[in-house]
């Protein structure tokens, strides 16, 4: 089986910054969360499950990550942040697309809220 090896992500879209540790950022980069280590100078990627990533939440008492993926059926999913293995995902969030996600503190409840037309809570 051939791998891929990227060496360089460009595609940062103006969407908020995370910090998943100290010293790791977190943005979305096309369909994928990118996990940049300012330290290292090293990167590893999260891949989205549809046709692209329209916004995450993380939690880092917790230790998951949420992202709301695009495509005919809005679906959100969460993961593990240290391993990236998905916990679980939800749908039947929204008509058309996630506007936004956000985690309570302790990381035991996820509210989305969705675009126009519903903007369903």
């Amino acid at each position: 089986m051939t791998s891929l090896n990227i060496e360089c992500a460009l595609g940062y879209h103006g969407s908020p910054l995370e910090y998943a540790e100290f010293d790791v950022a977190v943005s979305i980069c096309g369909n994928s969360l990118r996990f940049y280590n300012l330290t290292k100078n090293t990167q590893k990627f999260l891949w989205g499950a549809d046709r692209g990533i329209t916004t995450f939440a993380l939690n880092r008492k917790a230790r998951l990550i949420a992202y709301a993926a695009k495509g005919e059926v809005p679906t959100v999913y969460i993961h593990d942040l240290k391993s990236f293995r998905q916990v679980t995902k939800l749908t039947g969030v929204a008509e058309i697309e996630v506007a936004a996600l956000s985690f309570s503190r302790s990381g035991d409840r996820l509210v989305t809220v969705g675009k126009e037309p519903d903007q369903k809570l």
